[in-house]
């Protein structure tokens, strides 16, 4: 993604964008959290260079990107796999 649209979806000028990238300039701790949520990246990757999200913090915060419909379908999904897991359970402790 260009800096530009970055810009763009920031709602922020390209220079400012790119005085913040130089270190000329300081970002907000909400710009921090945009930039994150639309690079979908995790904070520590932006500040340090590395990417530390474990796999459940990068599944959140996509579904967090979802409809509230969307994001319903995604928890009914999610608990009837643990229920079927948790009969799976019984089923193998019974045996």
């Amino acid at each position: 993604m260009t800096q530009e649209v970055l810009a763009e979806k920031l709602d922020l000028s390209t220079q400012f964008l790119s005085d913040a990238e130089r270190g000329v300039c300081g970002i907000s701790l909400e710009t921090l959290i945009n930039i994150c949520e639309i690079l979908s990246v995790s904070s520590d990757y932006i500040l340090f260079g590395n990417n530390t999200t474990s796999v459940m913090e990068d599944t959140v915060i996509r579904i967090n990107r979802l409809s509230k419909a969307e994001q319903n379908l995604i928890n009914r999904s999610i608990n009837t796999t643990l229920e079927a897991l948790t009969l799976h359970e019984e089923d193998m402790d019974d045996d």
